[in-house]
């Protein structure tokens, strides 16, 4: 489906969003808006699609925010609804199924930090910002964004984010924990493509039950997080794969030499008259993940 705003690709399995105005600094305007809850759908749908990144075009911005124009002149009740729609899109990205990675090239403000904060990795550029600047222009955060940051950095940081309108360099939210790690430009995409690849190296079913339970289990009791848990659990023996997964995994430890096997065919001992260990010994998580 071809769309005005946007750019979209399938790298294998991983789907990939690209908001598409460098020169607004993919700025969000109500088209943008449709436009990415569409792009979302169709890659909900899509079963070829495991994983799902949003980036932003140019070396600019990832999302600069609301486009200003768009915003001046609204009149409360539009204001409403647009808060609500805003809301229901950052909601729509949280609540894919499908894990979700955030690629962010430079600026993330305002709406823009909204998405990156619905995602649930995110890579960065050494020169990306992060930030909520609305009190300096006269409104509020109003998608969810301060409650999800609140989640990671505690409600003191938000409120000294949000008050004093104060941007935090991609190293300092790295270290705050709200972004996964800080890349060169040239190797961001690559980043998030071996990300995507590793996840998608498990099991599809036990990752989308993996993000289920991790996305929803925040607001529950104790009890009740570990009932869900133990129902997502179960989902994951619905199907083959599990099964198919776990005898492969004993297979390859069967067929695999002892400890005792690996230790008289090494030799040599250390400084401190340990066992030398072979060049390239394979842990059993290695295994598992083969």
């Amino acid at each position: 489906m071809p769309f005005e705003h946007l750019l979209t690709e399938k790298r294998e399995r991983l789907g990939i969003i690209t908001l598409n105005r460098p020169e607004r600094m993919n700025a969000l305007n109500a088209e943008v808006m449709q436009e990415l809850w569409q792009a979302l759908s169709l890659f909900e749908a899509d079963r070829e699609v495991a994983v799902l990144c949003l980036t932003g075009a140019g070396a600019r911005a990832f999302c600069a925010g609301m486009e200003a124009g768009s915003l001046t002149g609204t009149k409360p009740l539009a204001a409403l609804r647009l808060a609500k729609q805003g809301q229901s899109l950052v909601n729509r990205l949280e609540g894919l199924s499908k894990p979700t990675l955030a690629a962010v090239n430079g600026l993330a403000l305002g709406a823009g930090f909204e998405l990156v904060l619905a995602c649930d990795l995110t890579a960065a550029v050494p020169g990306a910002s992060f930030g909520f600047p609305e009190v300096r222009l006269g409104m509020i955060p109003a998608w969810g964004g301060t409650r999800r940051l609140a989640e990671v950095t505690g409600r003191r940081k938000v409120k000294e984010l949000v008050y004093l309108s104060e941007l935090l360099a991609a190293e300092q939210a790295l270290e705050l924990g709200i972004i996964n790690a800080v890349v060169p430009a040239d190797e961001l995409m690559d980043k998030v493509a071996d990300w995507a690849e590793k996840m998608m190296a498990g099991g599809r079913l036990a990752l989308w039950q993996a993000k289920k339970v991790l996305d929803r289990e925040g607001g529950m009791s104790l009890e009740r997080a570990q009932d869900f848990e133990a129902e997502c659990f179960a989902v994951c023996f619905t199907t083959s794969e599990m099964s198919e997964r776990v005898k492969a995994y004993a297979d390859r430890r069967a067929a695999a030499p002892s400890p005792g096997e690996r230790d008289a065919g090494q030799g040599g001992e250390g400084e401190d008259g340990a066992p030398e260990e072979a060049a390239g010994e394979r842990s059993s998580t290695d295994d598992f993940f083969e």
